[in-house]
């Protein structure tokens, strides 16, 4: 049996005394992360946040959606699926019944806090959280967002406008990249943002 308390108090002694590593002691928050923080509807934990989510097409919709094997394997299978999540609210219900009792999410929601304090003793930055953002957005050097699409963020550090997603997995999947790319893209285009620090915490 290892205590993994001590692999992670050893990780974090390892990371803090690289060279490599400058601490932003700094506890300000930058005009731009006020900017991201304000288009901030409502948190994940509100009432009001899963009818928000079923009248959108959020980050995580996206992602299992605009795969390259859509009418394969994974993701929804197929555009009418896809649509049927929409327009069938018995569907839906039964559908997002699975995924909150799925042992695979529940595991990543029980780490969340702790993967995000990790990143912030091992970065320096300080953390919030950012939950459901919307369109519609206009310029700034970005394309449009139209306003049926939104993200549920995880974090935002305060003192640069950088969104922390935290992945908590159970192991490593090899297509991990290609796995999140189109939900950071989502959430960073909503949030007009140009970095998204994606964390693996296992």
């Amino acid at each position: 049996i290892v205590d993994t308390s001590q692999v992670r108090e050893k990780l974090r002694c390892k990371v803090l005394k690289s060279p490599e590593i400058k601490l932003n002691i700094s506890r300000e928050v930058s005009p731009e992360s006020r900017r991201v923080l304000s288009l901030e509807v409502c948190d994940d934990k509100s009432s009001e946040w899963k009818g928000l989510r079923e009248n959108h097409l959020t980050a995580g919709v996206a992602s299992r959606t605009l795969k390259k094997n859509i009418f394969g394997s994974g993701g929804y299978g197929s555009i009418g699926q896809l649509l049927r999540w929409y327009n069938d609210s018995e569907y839906r219900e039964k559908e997002q019944k699975k995924l909150e009792e799925n042992p695979y999410c529940r595991h990543g929601l029980f780490y969340q806090a702790e993967g995000a304090a990790l990143y912030s003793l091992v970065t320096g930055f300080t953390v919030t959280p950012l939950g459901f953002i919307k369109g519609p957005v206009e310029g700034d050097g970005f394309a449009d967002v139209p306003d049926y699409l939104a993200a549920t963020c995880d974090y935002l550090c305060v003192q640069e406008p950088i969104i922390v997603e935290i992945k908590c997995p159970a192991k490593i999947h090899k297509n991990w990249r290609e796995r999140y790319w189109v939900q950071c893209q989502h959430q960073m285009q909503i949030a007009r943002v140009k970095t998204l620090h994606l964390v693996m915490y296992i």
